[in-house]
């Protein structure tokens, strides 16, 4: 594959990437922590959305087809 090729991500590898993207924001801004907690609370999230001050947004969403494993 050269440079100017793409790989087509599958759903599942798109959707690790997302998840980290927002991760890595959510540590940025601080909301990590909170977003934390409120999955320990409340199970996992299946979506999820940051909007920063400069107006950058980064989601993640669970495919469909993706059974995610309880918390603790």
């Amino acid at each position: 594959m050269d440079d100017h090729e793409q790989k087509t991500l599958t759903p599942i590898e798109q959707f690790e990437l997302d998840r980290a993207n927002f991760a890595k924001v959510a540590k940025e801004t601080g909301m990590f922590d909170v977003i934390a907690e409120f999955a320990k609370y409340f199970g996992r999230i299946p979506s999820a959305s940051i909007t920063t001050e400069d107006g950058t947004n980064i989601s993640y969403c669970t495919p469909s087809n993706v059974i995610m494993p309880q918390i603790g």
